[in-house]
């Protein structure tokens, strides 16, 4: 819609210390929204869902993007497949 390239590069996985740490941020904010979203993810289970690094470039800079993206890929730690009902 606005002409930039972007990507994702995948980036972990929510860890508990993750989810403890976002829980309680979002207790000391004056935010009603984010007073909200805080206790909602103690019962999403959003341990184990994977996390990633959006890259977003300029109008026309595609080589741009898909450079800082593998830059990105060759320092991210190495992701977890992640588990499905089957395995």
């Amino acid at each position: 819609m606005l002409d930039l390239p972007c990507g994702a590069v995948p980036w972990g996985v929510v860890t508990e210390t993750d989810r403890a740490a976002f829980t309680a941020g979002y207790a000391r904010t004056a935010d009603m929204i984010a007073k909200n979203v805080g206790p909602a993810t103690n019962e999403g289970g959003f341990v184990g869902q994977p996390l990633s690094v959006q890259i977003v470039a300029g109008p026309y800079q595609e080589e741009m993007c898909l450079a800082v993206m593998r830059a990105v890929e060759g320092v991210a730690p190495a992701v977890p497949r992640p588990k499905m009902k089957d395995d």
